[in-house]
């Protein structure tokens, strides 16, 4: 999936970074996946 948009730099996400998608009833939750 390619998403573009200065919102996503806004949001916290820079490029190339891996992330976890997950789908729920009516929503894509799109989050950083962060190695603590």
């Amino acid at each position: 999936m390619n998403l573009k948009g200065r919102w996503l730099e806004e949001s916290g996400f820079i490029t190339g970074m891996p992330v976890t998608v997950t789908v729920e009833r009516g929503r894509i939750i799109i989050e950083t996946q962060i190695n603590l």
